[in-house]
């Protein structure tokens, strides 16, 4: 829920300082006038701004000649507390970044490697003049900077807030629109789609002294051989969901499940409802499908099946077209870049409606990221050759110039080659275990993160303290040691999981498939405005993606009623916004 920027500049002039960290932080926020909390000195700066209102006052830490910002959720807080008091520390909120700070002043920079949990740190030393960035282990809280002419450096936790600083601009060249148009659900770490705007990837740390960044990687996760029998495994996987989930739920008052009745959230919602918690409930989206009547899209009666049995309250939250549109412009300025296959805007519509119901920001727990840990090995480069649509490869609509340029089938076997010369060796694993291995390497370093960036932009403007329980290090390292057998135990995908929580949950809940998010593609009225909005993108001269798409193909997608059509249509619509949006000039 909060943000954080600011910068080395030798070139910003005093008085410019504080209405420029300004623009930034209303650049990342939900609205104008965002409260900031700033800290300058001489040619450093540093903001955390809350990105929507109103929420716990934003706040700067200063001790010692050093200053953190922090966008942080950590889960080892006590922990820290008591170790750092023992060498002196004084805590004076229980604010995570004074947390950070201390553990800063004590460790350095070595100090993020004891920090469990999500967050992206900046802190600036006035003895040393040197900024330091760093970023947790799988990327859940986000990261930016860009190299200023003239030397110097500006970040911020998101593309927009970068690109709101006066000396930086919004630039794509052949290798970003390569990736907008070829491989947009392919995540290549470190990178942003612009020229010059980089991402300061999961699991790495910065300095910038001077002139000169440096970058180095301070986590990776190792493979490993698994030495535990199937029970044993069992048991371990039960106690480190158990006790991260605890960790995420523990000291707040109002904690959500979000849920479409699969085991991974329902598991969960289980391990929630028998702590001691003031109130705790689930919460499903759904979509007026048919319209006008509302009707269960899917995920409705299996979610609600898992919180009467678990005894819990339930939140049903509909959404149809209207509510859908409404959401739109405001989901768009959120992004960084628009999001194929995932219907953000009508998560958009569902965390909003969760924080509107109290007047404290819910914790929102997800299962995000089972599916990539406990992954089985049989589609480790799914996310290149399926296409970004699922099924319908956008570079058949570009026009024959365009597609000269950006070599399609080169560009796809480039990513996935870099993607694997960055894995560790596996060449000591069986066969069966060296591919389950690398699909979940691959899945958490590529196609994971462009959808933790998505939620975390949509919590952070709504107000939701977003947790993701399945990504923490302890929990991922062990499932990635699991052989491909345990993994599927008893034949089911994420069978050891299931093994693991059956005794929490309905058998037809622990066994059965699942429902997935529903999709707006769902809605006929809501397909019906997406056509419209590429038929009208396709003939008018003004539009981002007109000098690149061919409009007689672009019509024969129209043509099309498939799925995958109905996706790559939804996809071409927002990211023809979204170029517009951020004003890109192709390079």
């Amino acid at each position: 829920m909060h943000r954080i920027a600011g910068w080395v500049d030798p070139t910003m002039h005093e008085r410019l300082a504080l209405p420029t960290l300004q623009t930034i932080a209303d650049a990342m926020s939900a609205e104008a006038g965002a409260d900031t909390a700033t800290w300058t000195s001489g040619d450093a700066a540093l903001a955390r701004t809350a990105a929507v209102q109103p929420t716990a006052a934003p706040a700067v830490a200063t001790h010692g000649g050093v200053t953190v910002v922090a966008d942080a959720a950590l889960t080892n807080t006590d922990e820290l507390r008591r170790h750092l008091t023992r060498y002196g520390a004084v805590f004076r909120t229980r604010a995570d970044e004074e947390v950070v700070l201390h553990a800063f002043l004590r460790w350095g920079g070595k100090a993020v490697a004891r920090l469990d949990g999500a967050f992206a740190v900046a802190a600036y030393d006035v003895r040393t003049r040197r900024l330091f960035l760093a970023r947790d282990r799988f990327g859940v809280k986000p990261l930016h900077h860009a190299l200023l002419p003239g030397g110097g450096l500006v970040f911020a936790s998101t593309v927009r807030g970068v690109l709101a600083h006066p000396r930086v601009t919004a630039q794509v060249g052949p290798e970003g629109l390569a990736d907008l148009l070829l491989t947009p659900t392919w995540h290549v770490p470190g990178r942003t789609v612009l020229d010059g705007v980089d991402e300061l990837a999961p699991g790495h740390r910065a300095w910038m002294d001077g002139r000169h960044l440096s970058v180095e990687r301070w986590w990776q996760l190792q493979p490993r051989r698994h030495g535990q029998d199937d029970p044993a495994t069992i048991r371990t996987v039960f106690r480190l969901l158990a006790e991260q989930t605890a960790g995420h739920a523990r000291g707040h008052h109002n904690v959500v499940v979000a849920t479409g009745g699969g085991v991974d959230s329902a598991a969960l919602a289980a391990l929630t409802a028998g702590a001691d918690r003031a109130e705790v409930c689930t919460a499903t989206l759904l979509l007026r499908v048919p319209e006008p009547r509302t009707g269960d899209s899917g995920a409705g009666r299996p979610a609600r099946d898992v919180a009467a049995y678990l005894d819990l309250a339930h939140v049903d939250i509909v959404a149809g077209t209207g509510h859908l549109l409404d959401t739109e412009p405001v989901t768009r300025a959120a992004l960084d870049r628009p999001a194929p296959g995932a219907d953000t805007i009508g998560q958009h519509r569902y965390l909003r409606q969760l924080a509107a119901r109290t007047d404290a920001a819910p914790v929102v727990l997800t299962g995000t990221g089972a599916d990539e840990t406990f992954a089985d090995g049989t589609s480790a480069d799914a996310g290149l050759r399926s296409g970004p649509a699922d099924g319908f490869d956008l570079d058949r609509l570009l026009r024959a110039d365009v597609a000269a340029v950006l070599h399609p089938d080169r560009h796809r076997a480039q990513r996935l080659a870099s993607a694997n010369a960055g894995l560790p060796d596996l060449s000591h694993l069986p066969p069966a275990d060296q591919r389950r291995q690398r699909e979940v390497l691959l899945a958490l370093g590529h196609l994971l993160p462009a959808r933790l960036g998505q939620l975390d932009r949509l919590a952070a403007v709504t107000g939701v303290d977003l947790r993701h329980p399945y990504l923490e290090h302890h929990m991922v390292a062990y499932a990635l040691a699991l052989p491909a057998s345990t993994a599927c135990l008893g034949g089911h995908h994420k069978g050891v999981l299931r093994h693991a929580v059956a005794d929490l949950l309905p058998d037809k809940t622990t066994w059965g498939s699942g429902t997935g998010w529903p999709s707006g593609d769902q809605l006929p009225q809501w397909r019906s405005n997406r056509r419209l909005s590429l038929a009208e993108q396709s003939t008018d001269p003004a539009s981002a993606l007109h000098p690149l798409l061919d409009p007689r193909a672009v019509a024969g997608l129209l043509a099309r009623t498939d799925p995958a059509a109905e996706r790559a249509i939804a996809y071409l619509v927002d990211l023809d916004a979204w170029l517009r949006g951020v004003r890109v000039v192709f390079t």
